[in-house]
């Protein structure tokens, strides 16, 4: 069994190398899979780095960060679109309006044409990814108190996570739920990169802030894509009938989503999930 350090040892090379491993896949282009991985490993990474930061040179962390930000960044808008591609082809082979469905191939096509686009900025992606600052410049420090520092940035998630949860109570959130959905994203990675000092029970309060995470993710995404939408028919007015059905069909899923999360959040309240997360973290120690 390892010790503290060795699992933190173990758990940052792990980051690494899982965006690492998708690179090849990321530049072929054959599957929007692993572009996907590849942004969701460089948002662990970054986090992981983030969590681990009292182990290691924080100046050398820093730098680190920095040129991960800059992938995720730089990924960001070729998944966006490939995922808002899948939505559309969908939406157009499952209308019966045969106009209706020509409309919505030719809106599929914008996005296409956008995604085929946004490679330029994918591949400054896989170079920065390929020169990212050796792993092995990370030396732990020997007199690291693992134990400590593990209480102080769980808690210090949680405390962040809990404050942009007010956002449900207040009007006009979609911009506070937007942080909320990042702040629960934020605690479920750290979550995990701390699990190895209670695996099963800190493994019940990943899965929980992860709902957030998933039911507001998509809220967002639906809405996104409705303001996007909005703008490309200006452009393309001949996309009209089908901008027109597409933001009707992301409205009706972003209400969707949002009935989903606010189902979670209640039931969380409910069982005091929060509570007792403070409360196993308090006796970690």
């Amino acid at each position: 069994m390892r010790d503290s350090q060795a699992e933190i040892k173990y758990n940052l090379a792990i980051a690494f190398d899982n965006v690492a491993k998708e690179i090849s896949g990321v530049r072929v282009n054959k599957d929007i899979e692993f572009l996907h991985r590849m942004r969701v490993a460089s948002r662990r990474l970054n986090n992981t780095l983030w969590a681990y930061r009292h182990f290691f040179s924080r100046e050398k962390v820093k730098k680190l960060r920095s040129e991960v930000k800059e992938i995720i960044r730089l990924l960001g808008r070729a998944r966006d679109l490939d995922t808002q591609a899948v939505f559309v082809r969908k939406a157009a082979g499952d209308v019966k309006d045969e106009k209706l469905s020509a409309e919505l191939k030719a809106l599929l096509g914008i996005i296409l044409k956008n995604r085929r686009d946004s490679q330029v900025d994918v591949l400054k992606a896989l170079r920065l990814a390929r020169s990212l600052t050796p792993r092995k410049s990370l030396v732990i420090c020997a007199d690291a108190d693992v134990l400590d520092a593990a209480c102080k940035t769980i808690n210090r998630r949680l405390k962040q996570f809990l404050k942009l949860s007010n956002a449900v109570h207040r009007k006009n959130t979609g911009k506070a739920l937007h942080k909320m959905r990042i702040g629960a994203k934020h605690l479920r990675y750290t979550l995990e990169n701390f699990s190895f000092l209670n695996q099963k029970k800190i493994g019940y309060f990943v899965g929980e802030a992860r709902l957030i995470q998933q039911t507001l993710g998509d809220m967002h995404n639906y809405i996104v894509w409705r303001a996007e939408a909005l703008l490309e028919a200006k452009k393309y007015p001949h996309t009209k009938k089908a901008v027109i059905y597409f933001v009707d069909l992301c409205s009706k899923h972003a209400a969707k989503s949002y009935k989903e999360f606010l189902m979670v959040y209640y039931r969380q309240c409910k069982e005091e999930a929060w509570v007792r997360l403070k409360e196993i973290v308090a006796g970690l120690k």
